[in-house]
Formats: structure tokens, C-alpha cells, sequence
């Protein structure tokens, strides 16, 4: 288990990262999201799927790679392969196929949907289907800890972020998408609280 903050390359494994655990530790206000990930690796092909016990609703995500360039502009921006997009998982799917000697960051994220302090237990239930199809199940014990606050409401902020969202700002990447992409990135940046 690392933080989400943390960037993994798909040759790290848990012995190179010092932020790695071998368990989920959640501190938590209400009506936020949390996040962590959880690297996973084999020596062949295999499919994993997961669930959790945290009675907290969750959505888990496969980490996707892109081919950056460098920048010249950022000190330490270098190129090649970089952990970036969010592959989420379909409800109808839900498992991950990986390659042998790939380390697969998976994404979870728990929607903290409680309205008093509360300390929670449960953990993340993983199951591996190796190509010759043999199973291996892991649990990764989790604990959340809820605090007696909540994030503000994010309809009545009085400060917003300085990008003012409109469906313009995103024509140039979505083309004639972008009504279409419009409302579901609006939605997502209700999700997680960025008033718009």
C-alpha cells in the first residue's frame, strides 16, 4: 500500500518504495474522499479483481502509463513512461488483467459518506487468477478514522478556483465531445469537492 501522492513506475516494487505499508491507514473528515493505492505484481500474467468490507462506498481504478516527453521548463520533468490516467473499472468488469513483471498500481477511493465521528475496520479483499489458472486471494486490513467535521458544502463556497468552468475551455481537447464531456467533468469536479 502507498500513498496516492506517490508516483509508481511499473518496474518499482514495494521493496524499493520507503512510503510503502502493508496495511490502509484512513484519517477522514466527513463527506470527503480518500484515497490510496495498492501495487500489485507476478511473475506471469494474471487477472485480480477486489472488493472491500469498509462499509464506505468505494471505486477502485487500474493506473494507466503514458509517454511523457521532458519538459525543459520543469527542473526534473524527465520523459518516458509515467503513471497518469485513472482506467476506471466497469461495475460489469470489475478485475484487471496484468502482465508478468508488471507492477499494476490499482486505485481505490472511499467516499466517507458519514455524518459523526466514527472509527471503521474492514480491508480489501484481492483475488489473482494466474493464466493456468490457479487462485490466490490476499487481504490488505484497512482502518478509517472519521473526524467530527465535515468538508463545507461545495454549492455554497464562497472561494472558487481560479479556472472558470465552461464548455469552451474544454473544445480544443474534446472537439465536438465537448458537450458531451462537459457535464461528466463538472460532475467529477463536484465529486471531489473543487467548486466550480
Amino acid at each position: 500500500v502507498v500513498p496516492p501522492t506517490e508516483h509508481i513506475s511499473f518496474d518499482a516494487s514495494c521493496s524499493t518504495l520507503e512510503s510503502a505499508r502493508a496495511d490502509i491507514r484512513i484519517h477522514a473528515i466527513q463527506q470527503e474522499h480518500e484515497s490510496v493505492q495498492i501495487l500489485i505484481r507476478g511473475a506471469e500474467p494474471f487477472i485480480v479483481d477486489a472488493d472491500s468490507t469498509i462499509p464506505l462506498p468505494l471505486k477502485w481504478y487500474q493506473v494507466g502509463f503514458v509517454d511523457a516527453k521532458a519538459n525543459k521548463r520543469v527542473e526534473s520533468s524527465g520523459g518516458g513512461w509515467r503513471p497518469d490516467p485513472l482506467l476506471a473499472i466497469p461495475d460489469d468488469v470489475q478485475m484487471v488483467r496484468v502482465p508478468a513483471q508488471f507492477t499494476q498500481p490499482l486505485w481505490f477511493t472511499w467516499h466517507i459518506d458519514r455524518s459523526e465521528p466514527i472509527s471503521l475496520t474492514g480491508e480489501i479483499r484481492l483475488r489473482f487468477t494466474s493464466a493456468s489458472n490457479q487462485v490466490r486471494e490476499c487481504a490488505v486490513p484497512a482502518a478509517v478514522r472519521v473526524a467530527s467535521f465535515a468538508v463545507p458544502s461545495v454549492s455554497r463556497a464562497s472561494v472558487k478556483h481560479l479556472w472558470g468552468f465552461e464548455e469552451k475551455n474544454l473544445r480544443p481537447f474534446y472537439g465536438e465531445h465537448s458537450a458531451t464531456v462537459s457535464p461528466l467533468f463538472h460532475e467529477l469536479l463536484m465529486r471531489n469537492r473543487i467548486p466550480t
